[in-house]
């Protein structure tokens, strides 16, 4: 009787965990259909098909094909895109099989190694998923390009800022109900004091030390990550001096746009950290007709005008980052004008 080892994936937190027990029922149902007994089940929760980093499952099971005996005959899952939605790694992952002498089937897209031209059929799939992760990132940058032009945010979090629901959105009542940024008055006056020290005069690791012996709440720490934060950074310092969306820069606006430096201008000796993507999207706040100013925390002309002064000094020493991707944030600065 036929060994089987079954694998099953989903790939955010966003859906449901009962995906994994689904995907097991179609397995199991191919299993007694063909009579294979199941040895193994394998499984990785929340985690895309791109890339096979940090998938556990999927290394155990690796491990799994590379033992000798080899412990399984055959693997089966639902389909090819549950191993992966990597062009490269279907392939790999035949070649394995076909060492071990294990085959590769999947229960709903006809997959089975075993059968003349099943590379061709898993090339095929592969490219296939692939291009439907491609596709997938097109649309969902052109939705969170459109959340923005609406002066939605996009999502993330950025310091300075937070998020309330705006219910006359359509799909409000899904369970993500669409925000727009406003300021947070608490977190803002952190921001413009960090801008106006900075252009006082002082240094980044001074600001960070300052902060830190007064206890000032740093970003990021109410949330899991805060947990492994020991405060303020020179590179938090840095990463908020040199992020443009507090000088009132959208997500994906080209820096030439904001005001903030001339058109054709040469950028900055030391470029900026973290500031987002620099693919065209939509346009500045500060150019927005909706604002007509700019609209972040430390918006102040005089503090912007300062910091890229000295944009191109660098900190002495060096400092464990507690930015992290707090500072990757999709999110546009705020509509309003903070004054």
């Amino acid at each position: 009787m036929k060994r089987v080892a079954l694998y099953a994936r989903y790939s955010d937190d966003k859906q449901s965990e009962m995906s994994i027990l689904d995907q097991f029922r179609v397995c199991e149902q191919r299993a007694e259909r063909e009579g294979w007994t199941i040895v193994a089940r394998f499984e990785d929760a929340a985690l895309i098909g791109a890339a096979v980093h940090g998938r556990r499952g999927y290394h155990a099971l690796m491990t799994a094909i590379h033992q000798t005996p080899r412990p399984f005959d055959i693997l089966l899952a639902e389909n090819l895109g549950r191993l992966s939605r990597d062009m490269v790694e279907p392939d790999l992952l035949y070649r394995r099989c076909l060492r071990a002498g294990i085959v590769l089937v999947g229960a709903s897209d006809g997959i089975d190694s075993s059968r003349p031209g099943a590379r061709f059929h898993i090339g095929i799939m592969g490219l296939k998923n692939a291009l439907y992760l491609d596709d997938l990132a097109a649309q969902t940058h052109r939705g969170l390009t459109g959340s923005v032009e609406r002066g939605l945010s996009a999502g993330g979090k950025l310091f300075g800022y937070r998020t309330v629901p705006v219910p006359g959105e359509p799909g409000a009542a899904r369970r993500q109900a669409p925000a727009r940024n406003e300021v947070d008055p608490v977190e803002a006056e952190i921001v413009r004091r960090i801008f106006s020290d900075y252009s006082g005069g002082l240094s980044m690791a001074t600001i960070a030390h300052a902060l830190n012996r007064e206890g000032v709440p740093f970003p990021a720490k109410d949330t899991k990550r805060g947990l492994k934060r020991h405060g303020w950074a020179v590179s938090t310092i840095h990463t908020i001096l040199h992020n443009e969306k507090y000088a009132g820069c959208g997500p994906g606006t080209r820096p030439s746009s904001c005001g903030t430096r001339t058109p054709g201008a040469a950028r900055p000796s030391r470029a900026p950290a973290r500031t987002g993507s620099s693919r065209s999207g939509p346009r500045c706040a500060s150019s927005s007709p909706r604002s007509g100013k700019p609209s972040g925390p430390a918006s102040r002309p005089s503090a912007a005008t300062s910091v890229r002064a000295r944009g191109g000094r660098r900190a002495t020493g060096r400092a464990r980052s507690t930015a992290g991707t707090c500072y990757r944030a999709s999110s546009p600065a705020s509509r309003a004008a903070l004054r």
